[in-house]
């Protein structure tokens, strides 16, 4: 049987750390929302006998044990107690990597998604998501997605109304800093930002997207130092953004607009200095098979 996956890449409109846990991983509250951004993942177990888990990529990511599709396949075949059979995953990356927008993720909950079906659902969505969060943080959210609040090490995700019609453009200015480094500065540094979460879920809650522009924001941005941002913010802002922001542990900035001739503006304006932008809009779902 042969499955197709759209991956969607996530924002986080709004993140805050709120603590850390005894085993060292921290606790997050953050608004996420999907966008148009997707990578296609296909699983199939009808490759040649005795070939294992084979993942196929059109970028260079690590396409064995490294991989996190790969460990996805071993994690789900462990909680349903079966032996590995023989599975082949294709992923086409439209998503950037080391972005912050959640590419490996999606990939992941689409390879659990696809699974699940291939084998017939034997597991429960609480079993599903309890998989998901086990394999990596922002894996129970891209498997939900829509616009979603996500708490504690992001397996706790209460579900938001849609945004408002808007489009969202992403900069990618520089490789990323790993995310385990991105914390470790956190934990070395912290923060003086002033994240306002629970005003983002306001704003969402009554349709206001202005004030969510208002509300965007990320702990992690300062880290980054004060100028990193500064030519992205300036053009963004000319184009009439409604706000902006980092997203995940970055290095991607993320500009809100409530016109898509302002956003299609600050894209141009964007190319001619950077090499990764994009224009998107939001989803009102995580990964769908095509």
């Amino acid at each position: 049987m042969r499955v197709v996956v759209k991956a969607p890449a996530k924002v986080n409109l709004s993140l805050d750390i709120t603590g850390t846990r005894e085993d060292g991983y921290h606790l997050l509250k953050t608004v996420m929302q999907s966008i148009d951004l997707c990578d296609v993942v296909t699983v199939s177990d009808d490759g040649k006998e005795g070939s294992g888990i084979t993942v196929i990529c059109d970028e260079d990511v690590p396409t064995i044990e490294k991989n996190i599709a790969y460990k996805t396949v071993e994690a789900y075949f462990e909680a349903v107690e079966k032996e590995i059979p023989d599975v082949t995953i294709k992923i086409k990356k439209k998503i950037p990597i080391a972005a912050g927008l959640g590419g490996a993720s999606a990939d992941a909950a689409a390879v659990l998604m696809a699974l699940d079906k291939i084998f017939d659902y034997p597991l429960t969505d609480d079993e599903m998501l309890e998989l998901a969060t086990s394999i990596g943080a922002d894996v129970p959210f891209c498997m939900c997605g829509g616009t979603a609040v996500a708490e504690g090490i992001g397996g706790l995700i209460s579900p938001l109304p849609d945004m408002p019609e808007c489009y969202l453009v992403l900069c990618k200015p520089c490789n990323k800093t790993s995310t385990a480094e991105m914390y470790r500065l956190y934990d070395k540094k912290g923060s003086t930002k002033t994240v306002e979460v629970e005003d983002m879920i306001d704003a969402i809650c009554s349709a206001d997207l202005e004030g969510i522009g208002d509300t965007m924001g990320n702990v992690f941005e300062e880290l980054y130092g004060v100028d990193m941002y500064d030519d992205i913010r300036k053009i963004m802002k000319e184009n009439n953004a409604l706000g902006m922001g980092l997203t995940g542990s970055g290095p991607t900035y993320v500009g809100l607009f409530e016109n898509k001739s302002d956003a299609s503006d600050c894209v141009s304006d964007l190319k001619k200095e950077y090499d990764d932008v994009y224009l998107t809009e939001p989803l009102n779902s995580g990964c769908y098979i095509d």
